[in-house]
C-alpha cells in the first residue's frame, strides 16, 4: 500500500505587496501552523520518505518548518508543476513518484490539494484550509498506476486543532 500526504501551505503574508505571488512568504500565523503540523505528524503517523514541494516560497517555507518541528531529515524535490494548477496535474506528479517510495508528501496550494484529494477518493468535497494536511492510502501497486477513485481518506487535519 502507498500512502500520500497532501499538505497545503500555511497562511501567506499579504502585506508584502512588493513580492510576486510566487515569492510571497508565510505570515506569522502560517509559520506557527506549519511547525504545529510537523510536530503533530511526528507524534501521530509515519514520516514520508520523500517530499515534493511547489516552488513557491510559502510552500518551501511550510515544508522546511514542518521538517524542523518533526525533527526529520527527509529528501525534498521541487516541482514547478504544483504551482497554479489543478488536481489532475497533482495526479501526474504522483504518477511520477519513485517506485521505491512507500510514503510521499506533496506540499502545495488550493484549490489543487482539494481537487487532488477529491479525485483520489472518487469524489466528494474535501476542503483544505491553510496548513491543513491529509493522509490518503492508495491501493496496492506503483505510483504510476494511481488513478481517480483508488484512494481512501484516512484523515484530514486542520492546523487549528485543539491539543
Amino acid at each position: 500500500m502507498k500512502t500520500l500526504y497532501l499538505f497545503r501551505h500555511g497562511k501567506s503574508d499579504w502585506s508584502t505587496s512588493d513580492e510576486s505571488d510566487h515569492e510571497r512568504p508565510l505570515a506569522p500565523r502560517g509559520i506557527k501552523a506549519a511547525a504545529r503540523m510537523g510536530a503533530w505528524l511526528a507524534a501521530s503517523d509515519a514520516p514520508p520518505e520523500l517530499i515534493v514541494c511547489s516552488t513557491a516560497l510559502r510552500t518551501r517555507e511550510t515544508a522546511r518548518l514542518m521538517l524542523e518541528a518533526a525533527g526529520w531529515d527527509i529528501p525534498m524535490a521541487y516541482a514547478p508543476e504544483l504551482y497554479e494548477t489543478s488536481g489532475e496535474a497533482y495526479l501526474e506528479v504522483i504518477n511520477a513518484l519513485p517506485k521505491r517510495v512507500e510514503r510521499a508528501m506533496l506540499v502545495g496550494h488550493e484549490p489543487s490539494c482539494s481537487g487532488c484529494a477529491g479525485l483520489l477518493i472518487g469524489g466528494g468535497g474535501v476542503r483544505f484550509a491553510t496548513a491543513a494536511m491529509a493522509r490518503i492510502d492508495l491501493a496496492d501497486g506503483d505510483w504510476e498506476g494511481v488513478r481517480s477513485g483508488q484512494g481512501e481518506l484516512q484523515w484530514l487535519m486542520p492546523a487549528r486543532f485543539k491539543r
